[in-house]
């Protein structure tokens, strides 16, 4: 894709391979060094007028002239408040939403992410995918995800392809697709299921999905 499309894609990994002496800063700094090689070859005053013109148009398309302020502003977001705290203090969840910091200002097109949501309490699984959903909402972006949640899915996700061992079953739309559609579909997976669709204080529309008794 990234060969015949010119995508920047990014990805977030079940495993956690970054040096443990690494603050948390400095990891999420790490993800944007493209970013600050492209704002160093712009200021570099040898740089060919055409390719200013280029690297002017790409910072400004993906709004990345002050990485600073975009790392300061995820790690807030993801509740990473100790920014001089050593990876290898961190807990696994922690670790977690790290590793999803430094994806995300790397400002990728596509953003591949293997059940992101793993090691994470309930608060903040809910914050991660809703984050991923303001992000991709924000410019010209696609993730995606792979889950186990099906409630998260049905909330956070655009279309759902439906897998198991032998291979795709389907694919829901749940802002289109109805209850009882999802439902039979969402059978085939999880046995006996029914949804319903709650608001929360807010007014906003989520959907719940309980586990039936098996006929």
């Amino acid at each position: 894709i990234s060969q015949v499309r010119n995508l920047r894609i990014a990805s977030l990994d079940q495993e956690f391979n970054l040096p443990g002496s690494m603050s948390i800063a400095e990891c999420v700094k790490s993800g944007q060094q493209y970013i600050y090689d492209l704002l160093a070859e712009y200021e570099n005053a040898a740089t060919p007028q055409l390719r200013h013109e280029e690297l002017e148009h790409y910072l400004t398309l993906h709004d990345c002239w002050h990485p600073e302020a975009l790392s300061a502003e995820v790690m807030d977001k993801l509740g990473l408040d100790r920014p001089a705290e050593k990876l290898e203090n961190l807990s696994g969840g922690e670790k977690r939403r790290v590793s999803l910091a430094r994806a995300i200002v790397a400002e990728p097109d596509l953003l591949l992410l293997d059940e992101p949501e793993s090691a994470l309490d309930f608060r903040f699984r809910y914050q991660m995918l809703s984050l991923l959903r303001q992000w991709v909402a924000s410019g010209k972006r696609s993730g995606v995800v792979t889950l186990h949640d099906p409630t998260l899915a049905l909330n956070f996700c655009d279309q759902l392809l439906l897998l198991d061992g032998r291979g795709v079953l389907g694919v829901i739309e749940p802002r289109s697709a109805s209850l009882d559609e999802m439902e039979r579909m969402l059978s085939r997976v999880y046995g006996s299921i029914s949804l319903q669709r709650c608001q929360n204080r807010r007014g906003e529309h989520q959907i719940v999905i309980l586990k039936e008794d098996e006929a």
